[in-house]
């Protein structure tokens, strides 16, 4: 899992750097970018991940999630509920409120009654020309992964592309690409030589139980601070409803086969 416990805007600590932990696995580096204009204004970004969560083995019982928490095979909305939310979050966090959104929604698995498989394409900036994708399955024969925390991200700026790569053998993986600088243009360009330049830095330290952990601790920690000097957490409850709107309205959307506005406003964000 990417995250579960994020900062809508821009998180900071006491020395004014983005909170590694309590923006979560991977997307502190992702938001700090960002803010920082690294790769420019975004303009696409994608959230993907198919796995076998639903499918179950041939000949054996329920596993893994349905196993853990069986009440999951009898929700009537749920792999966009149980866990796409959590992404739409995530791109809320990076990106703003979406104006729209168009989704697509099924089910494959006999062994759950919600939907296991959802491609959501939402709008995001003042235009809603911001355009991004969650293209999620629980219905996939697929091969065992390596241990991971990350889904496969790709944010493309006007100037460069961010992307989070989970582990293919090197681990968690932050991807930063971009135009060579000016400054590092060859002067004898006779020679080979790329225009593109790319960086790779890890998502974690290695340790993935401890940086899977570690944003759950600084979450916690975060909210018991703010129930101490009476200030609003960041994650509080009229922010999450502004991502629940933005999920019952792609259920609306795959229900009815269009693009649904989405309220620009949200409501009051202090709420």
């Amino acid at each position: 899992m990417l995250f579960w416990n994020r900062v809508p805007g821009q998180k900071e600590d006491s020395a004014g750097a983005i909170d590694p932990c309590f923006a979560g696995v991977g997307f502190h580096l992702t938001l700090q970018l960002l803010v920082e204009g690294t790769v420019g204004r975004p303009r696409y970004a994608r959230i993907a991940a198919h796995r076998n969560v639903t499918l179950g083995v041939p000949g054996e019982g329920a596993f893994g999630l349905l196993y853990r928490q069986s009440y999951t095979r009898t929700m009537p909305r749920l792999i966009l509920y149980e866990w796409g939310i959590h992404l739409v979050d995530t791109l809320r966090m990076l990106l703003g409120e979406p104006h729209w959104v168009h989704a697509a929604m099924s089910r494959l698995s006999p062994h759950v009654a919600g939907e296991d498989r959802a491609l959501l394409t939402y709008g995001f900036g003042k235009e809603g020309d911001i355009v991004a994708t969650i293209d999620i399955s629980w219905s996939t024969v697929a091969g065992q992964e390596l241990p991971t925390v990350l889904e496969e991200v790709t944010i493309e700026g006007e100037r460069g592309t961010v992307a989070l790569v989970p582990n293919r053998g090197d681990g968690d993986l932050v991807r930063i690409t971009q135009f060579l600088p000016d400054d590092r243009m060859p002067v004898d360009r006779d020679r080979p030589w790329s225009p593109i330049t790319t960086t790779s830095l890890p998502a974690h330290d290695g340790d993935i139980a401890a940086a899977y952990q570690a944003s759950y601790d600084a979450a916690h920690g975060h909210f018991a601070e703010c129930l101490r000097s009476g200030r609003l957490p960041e994650t509080h409850a009229g922010d999450n409803l502004k991502t629940l709107r933005a999920v019952f309205a792609a259920y609306q959307s795959a229900e009815e086969n269009r693009v649904i506005p989405i309220d620009e406003d949200g409501g009051d964000s202090d709420a």
